[in-house]
């Protein structure tokens, strides 16, 4: 009987956390925080809801709170690797580019296929004006995400920085033409 209402409560929790998760989506992130937070006190080693909570708190420009959520996800599961590319995310927006670096880099060392903390990455060096390494990694994200503008927009704005006309012309023109599209 014990398996069957933990089965119940999991049921339960997943309808919950689709609740929430398509509240923020729609930019309702006050009641998708409430829910969340509802989960948290319920099963407080959800890690899921942790890193949704820290996502939620992102989105609202609340650095420090998502640091800390997914820092507390991470205590529960140190082998989840978006964890580390949310917390460098967060430290990245907070503009603490080492620590960004750091948490992206481990990220990427852990787990070598996680092609979004790399794109991060790139960012992270180019916001530190480091534009050889950023080139590296931002081409790399134009390759693997062709329709994400934001990235085209700073590949383009990394070489023109290296006096790379061209290619930062090439470029400005994907980033127009995405926009376009939006």
């Amino acid at each position: 009987m014990i398996f069957l209402s933990s089965i119940a409560h999991a049921g339960e929790t997943s309808a919950l956390m689709n609740r929430a998760i398509q509240l923020s989506i729609k930019g309702e992130h006050e009641k998708a925080r409430l829910i969340i937070l509802e989960i948290i006190k319920k099963e407080p080693d959800n890690m899921y809801a942790h890193n949704n909570f820290g996502m939620i708190l992102l989105s609202q420009g609340k650095y420090d709170g998502a640091i800390t959520s997914f820092q507390n996800a991470l205590k529960i599961n140190p082998n989840f690797p978006i964890l580390l590319n949310n917390i460098g995310k967060a430290y990245k927006h907070k503009g603490n580019y080492p620590q960004a670096e750091l948490y992206l880099k481990k990220a990427i060392k852990n787990f070598p296929d996680l092609e979004i903390a790399k794109a991060n990455l790139g960012e992270v060096f180019f916001l530190q004006k480091r534009y050889d390494e950023a080139i590296i990694y931002l081409e790399r994200a134009v390759e693997v995400f062709p329709f994400d503008a934001h990235h085209h927009h700073l590949l383009g704005k990394a070489y023109e920085a290296k006096n790379m006309k061209s290619k930062a012309e090439k470029e400005f023109n994907l980033y127009d033409q995405l926009k376009k599209n939006l």
